[in-house]
């Protein structure tokens, strides 16, 4: 696969633009399983932690019929620091 064809499918790497100004940062693409591992340890480490299904505004025009994203139910993780870090650290 050349870097063309990687540019061409394949996920968009810029993040939610609603999410970013809110301070999320993007951080990866992740399936179903492996994103609520994730988010769990993010949480533990005093982030907050949001996932978004993966849809066809965060694929390369390309892929957009791309079955296996929708089959292994995808996510779009953003963290952010919590406001609150203490109440994470209490929540153990």
């Amino acid at each position: 696969m050349s870097d063309s064809d990687s540019e061409q499918f394949g996920p968009r790497l810029e993040g939610d633009p609603a999410r970013i100004a809110a301070g999320w940062e993007r951080r990866f693409i992740a399936d179903g399983q492996r994103a609520r591992e994730v988010a769990d340890l993010y949480s533990r480490l005093g982030y907050e932690v949001c996932m978004d299904p993966l849809g066809p505004a965060d694929l390369s025009e390309g892929c957009e019929d791309c079955a296996l994203v929708e089959l292994l139910q995808f996510r779009v993780v953003y963290t952010r620091r919590s406001p609150h870090p203490e109440e994470a650290a209490r929540s153990d």
